[in-house]
């Protein structure tokens, strides 16, 4: 509401452009800043990881996770999806909730491994992508 009365004293271009914002309103933009808040703070994880972590400061070495670690990893991801897909079918109008959620929350498990320089996040980034690509072309985003 407060996007499209700024400016109704006189008619400009720049009230046509709140106008499109409009909808965006302001709960939707705290939801994605929190998740860009998450991915970047992960991402100067990873940098510090990349660069400052390791014995010698001199960063970390490529490793492979064991299978425990990747349960407890992929278990994370679950319940997050499980959380954040409740969340989304019940208080937003997402078309496919439930898939985004899964996207999302494997996504912040996939991007931990990155920054840890985890061998497997790879194969996970390759599986989150394919069904990104599918979800694009459903929804008609390309």
């Amino acid at each position: 509401m407060q996007t499209t009365l700024l400016g109704v004293g006189r008619t400009t271009l720049y009230q046509w452009k709140q106008g499109k914002i409009g909808p965006l309103d302001r709960h939707v933009l705290e939801r994605l800043s929190y998740l860009f808040g998450i991915y970047a703070a992960l991402q100067i994880y990873g940098w510090w990881q990349w660069t400052r972590a390791g014995t010698m400061h001199d960063g970390r070495q490529v490793t492979r996770l064991d299978a425990r670690s990747i349960l407890l990893g992929l278990s994370v991801g679950a319940i997050g999806s499980l959380s954040l897909g409740a969340a989304m079918a019940h208080w937003t109008d997402a078309a496919q909730p439930w898939l985004d959620a899964a996207l999302t929350g494997f996504s912040l498990v996939a991007q931990l491994w990155m920054a840890q320089i985890r061998l497997q996040c790879w194969a996970l980034w390759f599986v989150l992508d394919v069904i990104f690509v599918g979800l694009f072309i459903y929804k008609g985003l390309y």
